[in-house]
């Protein structure tokens, strides 16, 4: 574990100094091995619609259980569920969060869980921890799937594909409550939330009598949930 630690800390040490990144050769981005770095080759384009979370790369940072702290440019892959990150040279690898660390992402952390849900098949996979209070936690499993249309069952003219039949990345993202190991996908109407019985009843309905609250949206589901943990008998 020391060992790992140490060839961790070395490896994105040179990625960063004073937050700024600076140009590494193949070998040295390598050299952190159990951190899961991969270098990405280019794909094939031939979508419509974009994975990423933000198509721009931005200052994210990498922190480790000591609290050590790294930085360098990344950008999101919701196809994938990796993270993209590239040097100065402009090379790009991919990295995953591990239980070793986590990745601070525009402000939020994301993290590496496997969650059993009531509602939902269990989830594998990386997710952004938008509230974390004493009883409950809400998470947002970020997710884009290729799909295709319709008119793809229909053979493409021989002249070439056309533009129109392009597969398009659609997002199918799922926001997730926890409360200690026990978790549920958030359902899409507030009939169908109080039925499982997850949230506390009453709290739930004093909050949604005097707000509005789109469960699709965010920002109203963390105020909903800060809400009922924080009134919660």
């Amino acid at each position: 574990m020391k060992q790992f630690l140490f060839l961790s800390l070395l490896f994105f040490n040179s990625i960063c100094i004073k937050a700024q990144l600076v140009s590494l050769s193949e070998k040295d981005l390598f050299r952190g091995g159990n951190i899961n770095l991969v270098k990405l080759v280019e794909e094939n384009k031939k979508y419509k619609g974009s994975p990423y979370l933000k198509d721009k790369f931005e200052q994210t940072e990498l922190v480790f259980r000591s609290n050590r702290k790294f930085q360098g440019l990344m950008r999101y892959h919701m196809g994938y569920q990796i993270f993209e990150f590239k040097n100065t040279a402009g090379e790009r690898f991919k990295i995953l969060p591990e239980n070793q660390f986590k990745i601070i992402h525009q402000r939020i952390p994301f993290v590496r869980e496997k969650l059993v849900l009531k509602n939902h098949p269990t989830l594998d996979g990386v997710f952004k921890l938008l509230y974390a209070g004493k009883n409950y936690r809400l998470l947002h499993y970020l997710k884009k799937e290729l799909a295709q249309t319709r008119k793809e069952a229909i053979p493409a003219p021989a002249t070439g594909t056309s533009e129109g039949l392009l597969p398009t990345w659609i997002d199918r993202s799922l926001f997730i409550l926890m409360r200690g190991n026990e978790g549920v996908r958030v359902e899409k109407s507030h009939k169908k939330m109080m039925k499982l019985k997850f949230l506390e009843t009453n709290a739930y309905k004093d909050y949604i009598e005097n707000h509005k609250v789109k469960l699709n949206n965010a920002k109203m589901l963390v105020a909903l949930v800060r809400y009922i943990d924080q009134n919660q008998p």
